[in-house]
């Protein structure tokens, strides 16, 4: 790219040359995706639109998705979705199935992130229509994206399965970060079915691939699944370790809290929740809230942690996030069993519970008043049907 843009420096400055450098910078900009090059992203797809000339539409939609993409990492999600539907619109207009494939996945991605969790499922089954059966290796997000979703509802079988048809076309592919998101995301579930030893197994397998490619925007991630892995083994060391290696909010608030100091916790927190707030990030403010009722409930202040789960409950019931706080494990269920106790408890309170396997307390005892104690023969008749035996 470099000599073509020498090359071009003693060309005529007419609108052929001006397209060849605009697609030369569209060309560094898309370069520069797999590693999430955020400024290099945006500088060359904003050099890249001022150059490309205006019937040069294959290439303008690329670069309005680049924009998206750069705009994405950012976390400036509107900026983003807007990107998209104009790449979407572009795309449908040309008859450009693979940009509309990449713009819809992203779209996708923001609607998971966003707790539009049936939507992004409807983003994501969108794209698997598009490429039929069997599916194009370019649909790998669309199936590790589907494959979070399901494991968010606690269908894990279904997670597990979209996830590794997401490894399979993955892998069919140069240069993309995909194998990574599906690792972190089949060490979820295997941690989910109790196999921490083939969590921890298939995390060290994406830290290398992550390593060797250079993806190192993964790693933050990975580890984070890693500490969650050593806390459910019990190995405190392990997990305090690492937390204090990276700087990740949310597991050395999960360690503080596995200590037993749940007012460090909490001090832990507060970059995440600023950062919640000032980014309007709906996602990680829910993350937030959840870890924060859990050390309200450690330091002893049950009324303030039942109105923060609550928020959470509120907020996680729409998009069915059930393994957001079956993931926090026993001290998560205890806290819910204090909320449904209440008079306005949260349907969606129950549902996690029983999502946890236990049968939620309801608000109300029913009690049957009989007219007479049962008999000896009326109790085994119904010992009987209890264990659906039949009999004269």
């Amino acid at each position: 790219l470099q000599a073509a843009e020498t090359a071009l420096q003693d060309a005529a400055p007419d609108d052929k040359t001006t397209d060849l450098l605009g697609q030369i910078a569209a060309n560094r900009a898309m370069l520069a995706v797999p590693k999430s090059q955020v400024e290099t992203i945006i500088t060359q797809s904003r050099r890249a639109l001022e150059l490309l000339h205006p019937d040069n539409a294959p290439m303008r939609t690329t670069t309005t998705w680049t924009l998206g993409y750069a705009y994405q990492v950012q976390g400036n999600r509107p900026a983003a979705s807007e990107a998209y539907a104009e790449t979407i619109a572009q795309s449908q207009r040309a008859g450009n199935i693979m940009t509309e494939i990449a713009a819809t996945t992203c779209v996708g991605q923001i609607q998971e992130v966003e707790n539009q969790t049936h939507q992004a499922a409807k983003s994501f089954r969108r794209i698997l229509q598009l490429v039929g059966d069997p599916p194009w290796p370019a649909a790998c997000e669309a199936c590790v994206g589907l494959a979070r979703i399901h494991y968010q509802w606690n269908d894990l079988e279904a997670a597990a399965r979209y996830g590794e048809q997401g490894l399979t076309l993955a892998r069919q592919l140069e240069n993309v970060d995909t194998p990574a998101a599906c690792g972190v995301l089949l060490a979820r579930v295997k941690l989910a079915q109790g196999d921490a030893a083939g969590a921890l197994k298939t995390l060290a397998e994406a830290d290398q691939f992550v390593r060797e490619h250079h993806f190192d925007h993964w790693v933050g991630e990975i580890t984070a699944v890693r500490i969650q892995t050593y806390l459910q083994q019990g190995d405190l060391a392990a997990a305090a370790q690492l937390a204090e290696a990276h700087s990740l909010p949310l597991s050395q608030a999960r360690v503080k809290l596995a200590q037993g100091d749940p007012g460090a916790a909490l001090a832990a927190l507060e970059p995440a929740r600023q950062q919640a707030e000032a980014n309007n990030w709906g996602d990680l403010r829910l993350q937030v809230w959840v870890l924060q009722a859990l050390a309200q409930q450690a330091a002893g202040k049950c009324e303030p942690a039942v109105q923060t789960i609550g928020k959470a409950l509120a907020q996680a019931a729409s998009g069915g996030l059930l393994r957001l706080f079956v993931d926090e494990g026993p001290p998560m269920a205890a806290l819910l069993r204090e909320v449904v106790k209440g008079d306005a408890a949260s349907p969606f309170a129950q549902q996690v519970l029983a999502a946890f396997g236990e049968t939620a307390v309801f608000p109300r005892q029913i009690t049957l008043h009989l007219p007479d104690p049962l008999s000896e023969r009326e109790l085994e008749v119904l010992k009987l049907l209890a264990t659906t035996l039949t009999g004269p």
